[in-house]
């Protein structure tokens, strides 16, 4: 059994995933922010624990050609990991490190929006 776990949901997932499953993760994850290549890779992942970029671009139907533009900057978000291995083979981090980074950027979302309203609020009192 696999527990995922991010700030919207826990979900203990079988060893098959069915299609429900991942139509369900890529809606919450496209909720989350993720764009459409996004959450197509992290589903697969998801349902295949492992794969290559190749595997990753067949299974969600990504141009291969974009696959490493889509993967690269989860791994760099410490999202995904990647093997040092040829050819390198990727899968979800812990789900915990995940779940932290998300809300991490959430929050800074939120506190750069704070910031804009202060801001709008500020010179429409001084239109007044």
């Amino acid at each position: 059994m696999y527990i995922f776990y991010t700030n919207i949901f826990k979900y203990v997932a079988p060893k098959v995933l069915t299609v429900t499953f991942v139509d369900e993760l890529t809606t919450l994850l496209r909720d989350l922010g993720f764009n459409e290549y996004q959450s197509r890779v992290f589903s697969c992942l998801a349902q295949n624990r492992e794969a290559t970029a190749l595997d990753i671009s067949e299974k969600t139907a990504i141009p291969y050609t974009k696959i490493y533009a889509v993967i690269e900057p989860l791994v760099f978000a410490g999202m995904v990991k990647s093997s040092f291995s040829r050819p390198k083979r990727y899968n979800l981090s812990d789900p915990v490190a995940i779940k932290e980074y998300l809300i991490k950027q959430k929050q800074e979302e939120l506190k750069n929006m704070r910031s804009i309203a202060k801001k709008t609020c500020a010179m429409m009192a001084q239109t007044l």
